[in-house]
């Protein structure tokens, strides 16, 4: 599965370099678009360390515009998708967005957290709506042109804990240590933060022994490794997650890894890397259901994949939960479009449309059928107030549910 899994990544990696619609950059410009057309502009991870879930992500919302074009009547000369390569450098988010608009961009797709919180004002200057697949509290507060249609890290963080402290840790134990380890990026920043709030405000439940991290990159973390050897759960996000469990498991040291999606859309990476026994009973929280759950979105992912990508279909379900987690994300965008489109016309859809749509939009079709419904206001900025837990099992070689689906957690 490895070797598979390795072939894939190489190959879609050379397709993504090689061919403008596979990812546009900046040294590949898109023609002018039309008066007609709306375009969609990608900041995605093409050729960084974040491209095997990116690539999934590149391809689900290309393969849900396909699905949107063919099934949903958006004629296909009226629907364009230009991608930028991020490179998993946040410092070219920036650059990407102008990009993007400078192309004709009115709703702008960041599969990553980044910074997105750097382009509030540009997209506020410019109103030009960001739909945005990470959600930190600097993006929503004070509400603005950026719509995360993801679980905010901080709240599902804190989620996670609470239902650790409910579920899932014997007390008899004594009260478990607690830490995290990660890349100075946002997403980890977030996640830290909310781990060391939530074990301040509930000292009864978790002993906080610290967060620790390394710059973006990091594959070594002999330091980080030693002050959390004694905790008995780790957070982590993925891809730096697979290079510390090694070490981690490597120096002898055993404790529960925790985490949100991003452990999941790189499970296939993780999983190669560090093997199933070694994530046996990682938890992730989520707002998207795996490919083991018979609901309609994900029946909708496997349907796109045979159709559309046969070849690459059981490689991409093994590469984790992008793939689906993309289409799910990605049909909720588009029918925030769709919805646009029908109030205010294809000819005079923009960014303005778009967030008007938005702010009334709720989950609400046929298509959502197992998801508790969820909704965007004109204060509330981010769209799954929901998630649900797995395990990973090395037994099942597959990722359990072990929890309904569970509000978030306020504090």
């Amino acid at each position: 599965m490895k070797k598979a899994f390795l072939r894939v990544i190489v190959g879609v990696l050379l397709i993504a370099v090689c061919h403008g619609s596979s990812c546009d950059s900046d040294s590949n410009p898109p023609p002018p678009p039309d008066s007609v057309s709306i375009t969609i502009g990608e900041l995605i991870d093409c050729t960084g360390p974040g491209s095997p879930a990116g690539i999934a992500f590149h391809y689900a919302l290309r393969d849900v515009m396909r699905y949107y074009r063919e099934e949903r009547g958006i004629p296909s000369r009226k629907l364009k998708s230009i991608a930028y390569d991020t490179k998993y450098d946040h410092t070219r988010e920036l650059p990407g967005y102008e990009w993007c608009r400078e192309h004709g961009a009115s709703l702008v797709v960041s599969a990553f957290l980044g910074d997105v919180e750097l382009l509030k004002p540009y997209a506020a200057r410019d109103k030009v709506a960001i739909a945005t697949m990470g959600t930190t509290a600097a993006q929503l507060e004070p509400p603005g042109w950026i719509f995360a249609f993801s679980v905010p890290t901080d709240a599902g963080m804190k989620t996670l804990m609470k239902w650790i402290s409910d579920q899932h840790r014997d007390y008899s134990q004594g009260i478990p240590k607690i830490g995290t380890a990660g890349w100075s990026e946002p997403s980890y920043q977030e996640m830290e933060q909310a781990t060391r709030q939530y074990c301040q405000a509930h000292s009864d439940e978790f002993d906080y022994v610290g967060g620790f991290s390394a710059p973006v990159g990091t594959t070594t973390w002999e330091s980080e490794v030693d002050a959390l050897k004694e905790a008995d759960y780790v957070g982590l996000m993925a891809p730096a997650a697979a290079s510390f469990i090694q070490e981690f498991q490597g120096s002898g040291y055993t404790a529960t890894f925790i985490g949100l999606s991003s452990l999941t859309r790189f499970q296939g990476f993780v999983t190669d890397m560090c093997g199933w026994e070694a994530l046996d009973g990682t938890l992730s929280a989520q707002g998207t259901l795996w490919w083991n759950e018979s609901v309609p979105i994900v029946d909708l992912a496997k349907k796109l994949l045979q159709e559309y990508r046969p070849d690459e279909a059981e490689e991409t379900v093994q590469a984790g939960s992008g793939y689906v987690d993309a289409i799910q994300r990605m049909m909720a965008v588009l029918e925030v479009l769709e919805q646009a489109i029908e109030e205010e016309g294809m000819a005079d859809f923009d960014g303005q449309a778009f967030y008007d749509a938005a702010t009334k939009y709720a989950t609400t079709s046929p298509i959502w059928q197992g998801y508790p419904e969820w909704a965007f206001t004109e204060t509330k900025h981010f769209l799954m107030d929901h998630l649900v837990i797995y395990e990973f099992s090395a037994e099942a070689q597959d990722l359990v549910r072990v929890s309904d689906w569970l509000p978030l957690a306020t504090d």
